[in-house]
């Protein structure tokens, strides 16, 4: 596809110039043209394997991360939690709220007594 488009410009440069000389510069547009020839595509760039991570030198301190969530920050887990023990420590101090009295805070009505039970007889003996 390259070539034949870069045929068509030739044809077209010589219609230009009028007959069959070949512009000055023509080898320098042929070497760049030439030059698209090795870069990669898009297909070509997904054929490519990603790119491993080398190993790590302990030398230098890198470590492998096996970890699947990154650490968190110390100094910020200290700081929130001091301030969320704080905050329970003034809800503990704090004086109790006064009572809220309502309608359905009212005395409940006392349930109606129930009958009592008549008692049975006790069986007597026939003499």
């Amino acid at each position: 596809m390259k070539k034949a488009a870069f045929e068509t410009c030739v044809a077209q440069v010589k219609k230009a110039a009028g007959g069959d000389e070949e512009p000055a510069d023509h080898s320098l547009y042929e070497e760049y043209v030439s030059g698209f020839d090795d870069v990669p595509i898009l297909n070509d760039a997904v054929r490519i394997a990603p790119r491993r991570a080398g190993q790590p030198s302990f030398t230098r301190g890198e470590r492998r991360d096996l970890r699947k969530e990154a650490r968190q920050d110390g100094y910020l887990l200290r700081t929130t939690r001091l301030e969320a023990l704080e905050r329970l420590y003034e809800e503990y101090e704090a004086p109790p709220a006064p009572a809220v009295t309502t309608a359905s805070a009212a005395p409940k009505p006392k349930p109606k007594p129930k009958p009592k039970r008549k008692k049975r007889r006790a069986k007597t003996k026939k003499r």
